[in-house]
């Protein structure tokens, strides 16, 4: 079992549609424009920015089998910036900048 399908296999029911989800949006067929490479570098930079214990091992592990440890370094570097970006440009509730 690989560690996304471990990681499914944890999802309680009420997240039964994240749990079918994420089998679909890490596939060619879920994201029909992008490459594998760049599925996977978005899914790892997803999962660096979530600082999910559980979530960043389990993507990395497959990442590692379709991308290169600078292609990964690279979507960690992705995550630092969307973290920064969070920090430095907040928006109130409603979306409009403050």
């Amino acid at each position: 079992m690989t560690g996304i399908a471990a990681l499914r296999q944890k999802l309680p029911d009420f997240a039964r549609d994240v749990r079918l989800n994420v089998g679909s949006i890490l596939s060619p067929g879920g994201a029909p424009v992008l490459t594998d490479k760049q599925i996977w570098g978005v899914a790892v930079a997803a999962a660096i920015a979530s600082r999910n214990g559980s979530l960043m091992p389990a993507i990395e592990s497959v990442a590692a089998e379709v991308l290169d440890s600078s292609t990964i370094e690279a979507a960690g570097t992705a995550a630092s910036i969307m973290s920064m970006t969070n920090i430095y440009y907040p928006r109130n509730p409603y979306g409009a900048r403050r």
